[in-house]
């Protein structure tokens, strides 16, 4: 996967695009506030692509149907990825692992999710949030005692209708040792390495001119660096 590239950390954040739909791996409702933790501090972030449909039953879903971009990780579509060329809607997101520490209440009003581990997939003004945050507490996970610690944050969500999935309100609340049930190690980001073009091809076809609705024109961003980390996929 030499032409794809994935960066660590905060740095050369690409400006803004068009408002697309965010991701539900980690989401909130609006006026909702949950404690989560970090598990790792640097985001992994690359591009991707939203088909907005779940692969497994073919349903509309604005919180299903993501694939990593598998062009050069540049400014706007490119020619060497078949999702690029077929206008699939692209966003540029940073992914960190964190553990939901209060959960969810279910369809039953039971609760669900407590201490979970899920990925926090950030946009680009979520990064930028969140860098600031890690400015003012350091890093995200450390060391205190010889005891590995995460930081906690209240996070909340507005009520505003394009207030973040993600919440848009986060207060830090301390460093915490992690929950005992639970394996404090990141995911394994393996699992958002892009599928082969043939597949992706597939994809388009299969969901792209009729379900996919118009992607917004993107506007011009910085390219990201290439001799930033990658990811070994």
């Amino acid at each position: 996967m030499g032409d794809f590239d994935v960066t660590e950390g905060y740095g050369d954040i690409p400006e803004r695009q068009q408002a697309v739909r965010t991701s539900d791996r980690f989401w909130m409702k609006p006026e909702q506030e949950i404690n989560v933790q970090f598990c790792d501090s640097q985001p992994k972030r690359f591009w991707e692509h939203l088909f907005g449909v779940n692969f497994h039953t073919g349903q509309r879903s604005f919180s299903q149907g993501f694939a990593t971009c598998i062009g050069h990780q540049s400014n706007g579509f490119v020619d060497d990825c078949p999702a690029c060329v077929g206008r699939i809607r692209r966003r540029y997101v940073g992914m960190l692992t964190i553990i939901n520490l209060t959960g969810w209440e279910g369809k039953d009003g039971g609760k669900r999710g407590q201490n979970e581990k899920q990925i926090l997939a950030a946009t680009t003004d979520d990064l930028r949030r969140l860098e600031r945050k890690a400015s003012q507490v350091g890093s995200f996970v450390k060391e205190e005692n010889g005891v590995k610690v995460g930081a906690v944050f209240a996070v909340f969500r507005t009520k505003a209708d394009k207030s973040p999935r993600i919440g848009d309100d986060w207060s830090f609340t301390g460093f915490k040792p992690f929950p005992e049930d639970v394996d404090p190690s990141p995911i394994d980001y393996k699992q958002f390495a892009p599928f082969t073009p043939e597949k992706l091809q597939e994809l388009v076809e299969k969901y792209g001119e009729s379900e996919q609705p118009s992607a917004p024109a993107q506007r011009q961003t910085p390219a990201v660096e290439d001799d930033d980390e990658e990811i070994p996929f």
